[in-house]
């Protein structure tokens, strides 16, 4: 199964103009944001960033490509190599830091991945309501 991005990088993706379909959303109860899961995915995708009160929640590959082919923001995350030992530790680069590493390392892919994008849509100028 694909890994869900995170709910301050689905925020941030809503502010900088995600409205791809997507199956997994949250709802806003009260103050709070809570999981949705469709009962079925049979249901059928929705964009749930229409309304105040509802976030969609895409893959990560998924917001990766859409940063990719709306914003020309390309990322790479990748293994740290130590002389010939393989580090379980990764960083990611993406074209708006101009190939720099961050130097931060991460425990997971999916980590160094969100990370990633969350400062690529930070990158992004323009916010759209």
């Amino acid at each position: 199964m694909e890994e869900l991005i995170e709910l301050g990088t689905a925020l941030l993706a809503k502010e900088k103009g995600f409205r791809e379909s997507v199956i997994d959303y949250w709802q806003k109860r009260k103050e709070n944001w809570e999981e949705e899961y469709p009962e079925s995915y049979d249901f059928g995708y929705g964009n749930y960033n229409t309304a105040d009160f509802t976030l969609s929640r895409p893959t990560q590959s998924s917001l990766q490509k859409w940063l990719r082919e709306n914003h020309k923001l390309f990322i790479c995350v990748k293994h740290r190599i130590i002389g010939s030992k393989e580090e379980p530790i990764i960083e990611f680069t993406y074209n708006g830091n101009n190939g720099e590493r961050n130097n931060i390392y991460y425990d997971t892919y999916e980590k160094a991945l969100e990370n990633a994008l969350f400062e690529c849509l930070q990158m992004i100028p323009e916010t759209v309501a």
